[in-house]
């Protein structure tokens, strides 16, 4: 992130493993050697299903989340997994609640 709290970059344990198998891996090595530069993310009015298909598409694990360049948060796919899987989780109650009536 520059002073202005934008962010540049993201480095997730793919792009650390990537370099050491590349690379031969210094305790010295710097942020910028080995973050992804190339950002995929979102915004707060994204849909869980536009995550998923992203998540998908780019095979990737996790998602920014940006406001005019600035990060609001990080989306993984566990948190969409365990969105859906609360939301399986509903609808199952709600289908026993209405076959109990």
């Amino acid at each position: 992130m520059k002073k202005d709290k934008t962010v540049i970059g993201i480095i997730s344990e793919r792009d650390l493993a990537r370099y050491i198998y590349k690379n031969e891996f210094k305790s010295d090595l710097l942020v910028n050697k080995i973050m992804t530069k190339n950002i995929i993310s979102c915004n707060l009015n994204n849909s869980v299903t536009e995550l998923m298909e992203m998540i998908s598409s780019y095979k990737i694990r996790h998602i920014l989340i940006l406001e005019e360049k600035k990060l609001l948060g990080i989306v993984s796919i566990g948190d969409v997994v365990n969105h859906i899987i609360e939301q399986y989780k509903d609808e199952n109650r709600q289908l026993r609640d209405f076959i109990n009536q």
